[in-house]
């Protein structure tokens, strides 16, 4: 089974959730709690329902450049994305847990300049026998 969700705008990237940390903890856990709200009503609106068995998580960002024009590392908006986006489906009820035995593995897709930004998760039951996976280029670079 395929389930897909899109979650609008930008989710913090990894560095600044460690720049809002480094003021005080619970300013991080407020920040953390308020982008798992996001992604939670993200699932519910599209429908997304509980999971049987292990899955894979394919995330396509779609991201704006900054206002000084520059672009977030692919690695900051990856891991704050999967981190908060794995605990909101484990919050959710939509997997039992965001440990290997439930999340085989996670693909990022980046794409850049977009006038929409946002972030498209496709949840995939994971095939045991495994799969190719092509890794596209990263897009709007220019």
């Amino acid at each position: 089974m395929i389930q897909k969700f899109t979650i609008p705008g930008r989710l913090m990237g990894r560095n600044e959730f460690d720049y809002v940390s480094r003021s005080h903890w619970s300013k991080a856990n407020e920040a953390k709690r308020a982008e798992q709200e996001r992604v939670i009503w993200a699932m519910r609106e599209a429908g997304v329902r509980p999971v049987s068995g292990p899955v894979e998580i394919a995330f396509n960002y779609f991201e704006k450049r900054q206002r000084n024009g520059r672009l977030r590392d692919c690695d900051n908006i990856h891991a704050g994305a999967v981190k908060v986006v794995q605990d909101a489906m484990k919050q959710a009820g939509i997997i039992p847990d965001d440990n290997p035995k439930w999340v085989r593995n996670t693909y990022p897709w980046f794409a850049f300049n977009q006038g929409n930004p946002r972030i498209e998760v496709t949840i995939a039951d994971y095939d045991p026998n495994g799969r190719t996976v092509y890794f596209p280029p990263i897009e709007g670079l220019d």
